[in-house]
């Protein structure tokens, strides 16, 4: 757990990043701390490679799954709004935004990327 003291961060790792991943159809995103220098592509796969650790997560993977069968876009909550970024060369690190959190010890910062996966179906079949 991180711990803030006046400015100083105790306990943290400032390599990791809070992840939230989830479709756009989705209420709520699936939560886990990884590397800030994988790719997004590198941060699915991760996630999708670890067991679930709730009834959500196991939602969201699944759906996921599906998502990504066929044509699909990776599109990062940035401070302007929903934007389409390249999986393949977009990082962790590029998307992460400090965040204030509440916490028993007092104000936290951590540092959080969220994006969604939306495919796209074929118009005109």
């Amino acid at each position: 757990m991180l711990a803030t003291i006046g400015t100083k961060r105790i306990g943290g790792d400032d390599e990791t990043v809070v992840v939230a991943v989830k479709t756009p159809l989705m209420p709520k995103p699936t939560t886990t701390r990884l590397p800030g220098r994988l790719t997004l592509r590198q941060a699915v796969e991760q996630l999708r490679g670890e067991s679930p650790k709730d009834a959500n997560a196991t939602r969201v993977l699944n759906q996921l799954t599906r998502e990504m069968s066929g044509v699909h876009h990776f599109l990062a909550v940035t401070p302007r709004g929903m934007e389409r970024v390249d999986p393949q060369t977009t990082t962790l690190d590029d998307l992460a935004i400090p965040r204030e959190i509440r916490t028993h010890e007092g104000i936290d910062h951590i540092r959080l990327a969220a994006f969604e996966i939306q495919s796209y179906a074929k118009v005109g079949v």
